[in-house]
């Protein structure tokens, strides 16, 4: 693998601008330290695993060599780290344990594309391929300045590694960084893609343009020597349910799914548990874990059901103690036995765009002057209504957080008959932080939090409601201090003068979608925040008409396009002309042209002479990059592609 990206130096410089990208394909990558100066000399010793499977060692050893990823050197390096093997069901894995060095590096903090983000770069009914990158990490040069920081011993041989080595600590941001240079060219053609590390996807709503599209990006991977895992990668035709990043994901019905092989070693293991009259406190972690991993696909209830688990794993005293099992665990291991296959899969891969109701929720404790209650008011047919009710005995002495749970529980019950709130998606606004999370993700540690969880997202699962959480701050002193000092660094708006013309061109509009009290151009607007004259607060909360203005902050973008594509509404759209990011691929199928339902674009000029500053600023480099106005319209198709405008703000291309 040494010097294969260098190799193709020229490619790299056509296809990549990124100047540190560049100079780590020229040069390999650097450590940097984070006291300015390396670590003092270490000699690691070896971990027992890499002698308990030495045979596996020397195979991995000799295939590393034979990709030149390692070298065997006569001195000793600067930092020998030890080497162990991490069991993984039927696999192993050669470790290389880094610590010694990690400790005194600068890690820089990056955002993956991971699970969570692959919603966003899809649509119903996408058809989608898979690719893996053969041995990722190594395909990066280490400047041979720093191969001595990277060292091993077996079997007597000293050894270095000259590619990028798993266990390094910003191994993952730098190869996360390289390849998401590699994507932001098939993005900037509007190519729908994402990757998580060494794994990515490509999506569209056409089989065959992604079989052709495919055949263009295995190419451009081979010329920067990128090599691809064909055995792991969907070189078939493409499909609407794939399997990515260990779980199924399905397009069509628009879920997450416990792939097969997955499910069945989970229930092996309950089974086993349950059957064993004892088990080691290791075993019981992993059949958690596996749990937890899984909760893509069931939602809060990966982590609610395994909390009896994870209160018998905290009483070992190793991972090797042997545990009997515990009421609360026994029954967290029935529950999965018997509602796997129920759960499984009714997790949503897109949240939805539109909630049916908005329930605001407040739970009051014992006082002096009574035993407390809780209160709930929601909107119904234009008018507000109100339910409300004091605690029993029992439910009186609980603290806040299981309190406000019953609360949302009984404001769900007595909205939902004349709000009809079952199959819908509903949101509960709440000032319990706790709580939130409980609903969201199932984290409910408290005895009677967890059985108010229990029963609350029961009574949602009979009834199909969709559940979602806000919290608000507390109290209404504290809410008004609060957001009297909350800074709005996106509340900026087009100037006066550009919202006039574009009017006059596109209009009339007759709601201002993303606004406040002090930038709306219409008279009719929506905010984040209430105001003296809103019209609503959230935009998203309403279906768009016809006539729509929307200046949304720029990272709401892919938001406001799937909504607005849910509505089939028409609006001026105000956005950044940067061609690289995961909303611009919905614009545009090639990069050339825009999608159908844009019927016009203007270029503005530059954002620093467009827009007005929000507290006296303005987004960051606004003189670097141009805004566009685009007329969408998802009703009524463009009769013509309107061709994609080029940026008079992109760097030069290379020679």
């Amino acid at each position: 693998m040494r010097h294969r990206l260098r190799s193709r130096l020229d490619e790299w410089e056509s296809w990549c601008t990124n100047p540190l990208v560049l100079s780590w394909v020229r040069e390999g990558f650097r450590l940097r330290w984070a006291s300015g100066v390396p670590p003092k000399s270490f000699l690691g010793k070896n971990h027992a695993s890499a002698f308990e499977h030495a045979d596996f060692v020397d195979q991995a050893v000799a295939d590393l060599l034979a990709a030149k990823s390692i070298k065997a050197v006569a001195r000793k390096p600067h930092m020998v780290c030890p080497l162990g093997v991490v069991v993984q069901g039927t696999k192993r894995r050669l470790i290389w344990d880094g610590r010694a060095v990690n400790d005194h590096l600068e890690v820089p903090t990056f955002r993956y594309e991971d699970l969570k983000a692959v919603p966003g770069f899809m649509l119903p009914n996408d058809y989608v391929f898979t690719l893996d990158l053969k041995s990722g990490y190594h395909h990066m040069d280490i400047n041979e300045d720093y191969w001595t920081y990277l060292g091993f011993e077996w079997r007597g041989q000293f050894y270095v590694f000259t590619q990028l080595p798993f266990g390094l600590a910003p191994a993952c941001w730098a190869f996360t960084k390289l390849t998401r240079e590699v994507m932001r060219g098939w993005r900037r053609r509007g190519w729908r893609c994402s990757g998580y590390i060494d794994d990515q996807f490509h999506a569209d709503q056409d089989q065959n343009r992604l079989v052709q599209r495919r055949a263009a990006v295995l190419a451009q991977l081979e010329r920067l020597g990128l090599v691809v895992n064909r055995e792991k990668s969907m070189l078939g035709p493409p499909a609407r349910r794939f399997r990515y990043l260990g779980m199924i994901i399905d397009t069509e019905r628009g879920t997450f799914v416990v792939p097969e092989d997955k499910r069945e070693r989970v229930l092996t293991a309950i089974r086993n548990a349950l059957s064993a009259h004892r088990i080691t406190a290791r075993a019981l972690a992993s059949v958690k874990g596996q749990l937890l991993s899984m909760s893509w696909a069931f939602g809060p209830w990966s982590r609610l059901r395994t909390r009896g688990l994870g209160q018998l794993i905290e009483t070992r005293r190793s991972w090797s103690t042997h545990l009997a099992l515990s009421k609360d665990a026994r029954a967290d291991l029935r529950f999965w036995l018997a509602y796997f296959d129920h759960f499984n899969g009714t997790r949503a891969l897109w949240t939805p765009t539109q909630v049916y109701s908005i329930i605001h929720c407040d739970a009051a404790g014992r006082s002096a002057a009574n035993i407390g209650g809780w209160g709930a008011w929601t909107v119904l047919n234009g008018e507000l209504e109100v339910a409300r009710g004091g605690w029993d005995g029992r439910t009186s002495t609980f603290g806040s957080t299981p309190q406000e749970l019953r609360a949302i529980l009984h404001a769900l019950q007595s909205f939902d008959g004349p709000a009809g709130l079952g199959g819908h998606a509903v949101k509960v606004i709440t000032d319990n932080l706790n709580a939130a999370n409980i609903i969201n993700k199932g984290a409910a540690k408290a005895d009677a939090c967890y059985e108010v969880a229990v029963e609350l997202l029961w009574y949602c699962v009979e009834r199909d409601i969709r559940l979602q959480a806000e919290w608000r701050p507390r109290t209404m002193n504290q809410l008004a201090d609060y957001w009297s000092k909350v800074a709005e660094p996106d509340d900026w708006s087009l100037l006066g003068s550009a919202f006039r013309r574009l009017n006059r061109l596109w209009g009339p509009f007759d709601i201002d979608l993303f606004a406040s009290h002090r930038n709306h151009h219409l008279p009719t607007y929506y905010s984040a925040y209430f105001t003296p004259d809103t019209a609503g607060v959230d935009a998203f909360r309403f279906r768009w008409g016809r006539r729509c203005w929307a200046n949304p902050p720029f990272g709401l973008l892919l938001r406001v396009l799937h909504h607005a594509r849910e509505c089939r509404a028409r609006l001026c759209l105000i956005a950044p002309l940067w061609p690289t990011r995961d909303w611009w691929c919905f614009l545009t199928e090639d990069g050339r042209r825009f999608a159908p339902f844009v019927h016009s674009a203007h270029i503005l000029g530059p954002a620093a002479d467009l827009l007005q500053p929000a507290q006296g600023r303005l987004p960051a480099r606004a003189n670097s990059w141009s805004l566009m106005a685009l007329l969408l319209d998802f009703e009524r198709p463009s009769p013509q592609r309107i061709k994609v405008p080029a940026d008079p703000h992109a760097p030069p291309p290379r020679r």
